[in-house]
């Protein structure tokens, strides 16, 4: 081979090479290579539906619509505030759909009353970091933050004043050093999959209902917490129906009832490694079998 060919096969090797790095990037955008806009608007009336790439860095907005961020959409909000005008314009909702992708860093989105907004429901990419979701709401049987599908990442974030802090139908979201507090139904509900938890805080729920709490899994839905705790929730610090999760390092206890459980003829169990709670504050109904194992 000579070195004229072989310095073209280099070259052309090289510039496929680019080409392909270029589809990647494409294929998974980098929040920071998005060109800043700069402060987000004051205002935004009406509906505010992203469809292509768009960056705010920076500002306050008062938002009356709902926020849409459609399929091939990616919205990235940095170190901002955006309140939804409830009281205007009724409740407004964050939808992100299948393909579209929403990050969020150093930023809160909130209500801009004392109501709360609509639901905030994604099937796309999700990633909050350093930030404070709350006052989502109402959305029939799943309300609060609800994810079904897609990919969802939530670090060093405060999930505040929700129905539920987070649903999760399907999917397998991330979630780490996370506050969850004064969600109205459930801090965390899972419907389906195999959930990780790390360093995970669930207090304050404030309930009545004997089914709910601060972790509830039922159907076909389970989890591992590491490091965490549930802890001074009104209803039940965990809720399991027909499924095994299991807790390590994490105290369960000053709920109202610690551990409640519910077997309708599938196997019932909690698994808990070095975590506390208490055994008067406990409840369950039983049509099988049930059990707690606890290791120290």
């Amino acid at each position: 081979m000579t070195e004229r060919s072989l310095g073209s096969r280099v070259l052309s090797f090289s510039l496929a090479l680019m080409m392909f790095c270029g589809l990647v990037t494409l294929f998974v955008p980098n929040a920071h290579l998005l060109v800043s806009a700069g402060s987000i608007p004051s205002t935004i009336s009406g509906n505010w539906t992203i469809a292509d790439k768009e960056r705010y860095d920076g500002g306050t907005c008062v938002l009356s619509g709902n926020l849409t961020i459609s399929s091939g959409g990616n919205l990235v909000l940095n170190n901002l505030t955006i309140a939804f005008d409830n009281e205007l314009s009724g409740r407004q909702h964050v939808q992100v759909q299948a393909g579209g992708i929403l990050r969020i860093f150093n930023s809160t989105l909130k209500s801009n009353t004392a109501l709360r907004s609509g639901y905030f429901d994604t099937k796309g990419l999700l990633q909050v970091e350093n930030s404070t979701l709350r006052d989502f709401g109402p959305n029939g049987s799943y309300s609060g933050i609800y994810m079904d599908g897609g990919q969802a990442t939530f670090k060093n974030d405060t999930l505040s004043y929700n129905d539920n802090g987070m649903i999760i139908n399907s999917g397998l979201p991330v979630v780490q050093d996370t506050l969850i507090d004064y969600s109205t139904t459930s801090g965390i509900f899972i419907n389906s999959g195999q959930q990780v938890f790390r360093n995970v805080s669930i207090i304050h729920t404030a309930t009545n209902g004997a089914m709910y709490g601060g972790y509830v899994t039922w159907g076909s839905g389970s989890a591992t917490f590491y490091d965490s705790r549930i802890t001074d929730n009104q209803g039940n610090g965990i809720y399991i129906e027909d499924m095994t999760s299991d807790f390590y390092n994490t105290p369960i206890t000053g709920n109202k009832v610690d551990l409640s459980f519910t077997d309708y003829g599938a196997p019932t169990e909690a698994r808990l490694y070095n975590s506390k709670f208490d055994t008067t504050a406990f409840s369950a109904h039983a049509a099988g079998a049930i059990k707690i194992l606890v290791y120290w």
